[in-house]
């Protein structure tokens, strides 16, 4: 939950900030002195961990992985996404999940390694069926994003997502009009 470096010795006085891990989903505060002050505040994990208990609160269960990256240029954008043969294609990691309500949702994210590496794109997807108001879920903020019907269209009869944002953490395809999260 938090790094209490501080209550591993007898005496806090040589306990500086430089000296925590900050691999908690609560982090401490520092007095001007870098001191450890015993608040801590949430992070930005502690808002990533309560958005994945609340999508997974009543259970999913995993299905074959239905959604299909593809690779589409089009006048719009004026360049193609990130394709299967780039260096990062190989990488894009999906998986399909049911809630016990019914409803589902499609994860996809861009695998990377987790220190060092961002990356903040768009990729087109392939949905199995067709939704009436597909929206992206950040799962890090619980944010989210209406896809408007210009980045959607039909491709060999199934419904495809142009340039839906992409992130090195998991982000979901809801249907706002299918789900049986409590949306704001």
């Amino acid at each position: 939950m938090l790094d209490m470096y501080e209550n591993l010795q007898q005496s806090d006085s040589d306990i500086r900030r430089d000296l925590y891990g900050f691999y908690g989903v609560l982090g401490a505060e520092f007095d001007e002195e870098g001191r450890a002050t015993g608040v801590y505040n949430p992070k930005p994990s502690y808002t990533a961990l309560q958005c994945l208990a609340t999508v997974m609160a009543e259970g999913v269960e995993r299905e074959a992985d239905q959604i299909q990256f593809c690779v589409f240029r089009n006048v719009y954008w004026g360049s193609t996404d990130l394709d299967e043969n780039s260096p990062m294609g190989d990488k894009l990691t999906t998986y399909t999940l049911r809630r016990k309500a019914g409803d589902r949702m499609y994860i996809y994210y861009l695998a990377s390694p987790l220190i060092g590496f961002t990356y903040d794109g768009s990729t087109s997807l392939m949905l199995p069926e067709p939704m009436e108001h597909p929206a992206v879920l950040d799962l890090a903020n619980g944010a989210i994003y209406a896809i408007d019907n210009d980045h959607i269209t039909m491709h060999d009869g199934k419904q495809v997502l142009l340039r839906v944002m992409l992130r090195d953490y998991p982000l979901a395809i809801i249907d706002l009009d299918n789900t049986s999260l409590v949306i704001n």
